[in-house]
């Protein structure tokens, strides 16, 4: 589960999606064209790529005294949750922007990054990672069933829970108390698809449950 909250933390930045955005659309490109393109300074897009390649997102090519950067290739990452979330970005990043090299509208470009951040904010949160698990393992449950499970307040727990209602991933009915269950329909592609990939990724997960705490 760390690495999960991890990866979707490095990709719920900004200035790293204008990143991949750009080697999306002209791969084979240094650190100074980025910077140019990201609207980044060197030093900062040299900060953010090596992130970057620390989950095997892009891959550095030294050619003489420059160095090319490129996304990776998912056959090239053995992590099956990296290898994925990749496949995903890739996949994303074609459907909405498939032909490289052309000028992408400025107001369709944030709400795009804007979709995207929201979709990985969604997975930041160790606990609420908990209780995604805990869900998709159990079935429809009170918030009362959850809190025993992750050890929070009722108040963090609902707010949570909320939170994961709000980006679509949860849903609640039923009489009072509500039964919490994972969204069976997600209408953005990239949403729906990328739940997929992290409940797949928890079904396998054995990370132990944090020490209970009532605060966040």
């Amino acid at each position: 589960m760390d690495l999960i909250v991890a990866v979707c933390r490095a990709l719920a930045n900004r200035a790293r999606l204008h990143l991949l955005w750009a080697l999306h659309a002209h791969p084979g490109t240094t650190v100074k064209e980025l910077a140019k393109t990201a609207g980044l300074t060197p030093a900062l897009t040299s900060q953010q790529l090596k992130l970057l390649g620390n989950y095997h997102f892009v891959q550095a090519a030294p050619r003489g005294r420059r160095v090319y950067y490129h996304l990776a290739k998912p056959r090239h990452v053995s992590s099956q949750f990296l290898r994925e979330t990749l496949t995903l970005l890739h996949q994303t990043m074609a459907q909405l922007h498939p032909a490289p090299c052309k000028v992408r509208d400025a107001d369709h470009q944030q709400k795009t990054d804007d979709a995207m951040f929201k979709v990985f904010t969604t997975y930041t949160h160790l606990r609420r990672l908990l209780m995604l698990r805990y869900l998709a393992l159990n079935g429809a449950s009170t918030p009362a069933a959850v809190m025993a499970h992750v050890g929070m307040s009722f108040a963090a727990v609902h707010r949570h829970l909320t939170k994961l209602q709000r980006r679509g991933v949860l849903q609640s009915d039923g009489p009072r108390p509500h039964l919490w269950s994972i969204a069976t329909k997600l209408p953005a592609p990239m949403s729906r698809n990328m739940l997929a990939v992290v409940l797949r990724a928890l079904r396998n997960a054995k990370t132990a449950i944090p020490a209970k705490s009532h605060t966040l």
